[in-house]
């Protein structure tokens, strides 16, 4: 359980390093689009990936 820690709390830190990145090159179509939040967060969506690869 130590490893699906470490790897969540590092894909954690990585995405909240990443984030400004992608939000700053995000192209967008001129509509308003709601943001809702999903059930998952970006990071634990690229852990399950990472453990699940």
């Amino acid at each position: 359980m130590d490893d699906l820690t470490e790897t969540d709390c590092r894909m954690d830190d990585f995405y909240k390093a990443v984030e400004p990145q992608l939000k700053a090159r995000l192209v967008t179509d001129g509509q308003w689009h709601r943001s809702r939040k999903g059930s998952l967060s970006v990071p634990e969506l690229m852990t399950l990936v990472v453990l699940f690869h």
